[in-house]
C-alpha cells in the first residue's frame, strides 16, 4: 500500500510494506524513551551520514532520523520529567534553603551537547537539555544575591554509557575499561567540578563549562551577533525581505529539502 511521505508530503506517495520481525527483535512499543533515544544515537553515529554533506551520501540510501516525527507525547514527558524537572525538584528545596541561610551556595547541573547544539533526532532529549541551561541561567540571576552561583557541566568522557555509541567491535573489549589515564577518563571531569564548587569558583556564574578529555572550555548563553535597523518605527514586511537575505542572513544554513534530506 502507499500513504503520505512524512519528510515530504507534497511529493509522490511511498510505499509501505510489512516486516516480519525475528522472535528476538527489539520492537518499538517495548522500548522506553530513555533507552529509544540510545538506539537513535546508534544509528546516528553507525549508519547515518550528517546531512551537511550530501556529496558522500549514496543518492540511492537516504534516512531521516529525525525523530520530531515519531517521538511519542508519553516519550518526551518521560525524557524531560527525567532530565528536566529532575534538577528542578532538587533546586527547589535547595534554593529554600539557601533563601534562609543566606550563606551563599553551589548549583551545578551536568547538561550535554545535544542542549547546546541541538541534536539531530534527538527533540526531547536536546529540549531537556537545553531546558537545563535556562533554569540555571535563571538561578544565576535569581540566587546571586544570596551568594549562589549556578553552573552546568557539559561532559564528555569514555564511560559505559558511551560504550554503546561509538564503533566498537561487540566482541572486543568496551573502551571506557581501557580510559583509565588517557584524554577520555572521566576522572577529567571532576577537576572543572571540584572548583566550581570551592570559593574561589564563586567567581563563575551561569556558565556552561565543557569538560572533554584533557580540555576544558567555556561557552557563554546565546548574544547578538549582529542588528539591522529601519527608517521607520516598524519594519515594513516587503523591505525587510529586500535586505535580509544580505545582511543578518548571508551566509546562513540554506533551508532547501537537499541540506535537510
Amino acid at each position: 500500500m502507499t500513504e503520505a511521505s512524512v519528510y515530504r508530503p507534497e511529493t509522490d506517495d511511498v510505499i509501505t510494506f510489512a516486516v516480519e520481525a525475528p522472535a528476538n527483535a527489539i520492537l518499538r512499543e517495548e522500548v522506553g524513551a530513555v533507552e529509544f533515544l540510545q538506539f537513535v544515537q546508534l544509528v546516528q553515529q553507525h549508519w547515518v551520514l550528517s546531512g551537511e554533506t550530501p556529496a558522500t551520501r549514496s543518492p540511492g540510501l537516504h534516512h531521516n532520523v529525525s525523530n520530531t516525527c515519531t517521538v511519542r507525547a508519553d516519550e518526551w514527558d518521560e525524557v524531560v520529567r527525567v532530565h528536566l524537572k529532575g534538577c528542578f525538584a532538587m533546586t527547589k528545596f535547595a534554593s529554600i534553603y539557601w533563601r534562609s541561610a543566606r550563606q551563599g551556595g553551589r548549583l551545578i547541573y551536568f547538561t550535554s551537547s545535544a542542549g547546546i547544539r541541538g541534536g539531530a533526532g534527538q527533540p526531547n532529549y536536546s529540549a531537556a537539555h537545553a531546558g537545563k541551561i535556562g533554569l540555571m541561567l535563571s538561578c544565576a540571576n535569581a540566587l546571586g544575591r544570596y551568594g549562589v552561583t549556578a553552573n552546568a557541566i557539559s561532559p564528555g568522557a569514555s564511560t559505559r554509557m558511551t560504550d554503546r555509541g561509538r564503533a566498537v567491535n561487540a566482541d572486543g573489549p568496551a573502551p571506557s575499561l581501557s580510559a583509565a589515564g588517557t584524554a577520555m577518563d572521566p576522572y577529567n571531569v571532576v577537576p572543572p567540578i571540584v572548583f566550581l564548587a570551592s570559593d574561589p569558583g564563586g567567581s563563575i556564574t551561569g556558565r556552561v563549562i565543557g569538560a572533554t578529555g584533557n580540555k576544558i572550555t567555556m561557552w557563554r548563553e546565546p548574544q547578538w551577533e549582529a542588528s539591522i535597523y529601519y527608517e521607520h518605527p516598524t519594519w515594513d514586511v516587503d523591505a525587510l525581505f529586500e535586505v535580509m537575505p544580505t545582511t543578518l542572513g548571508a551566509g546562513q544554513w540554506p533551508a532547501t529539502p537537499s541540506h535537510f534530506p
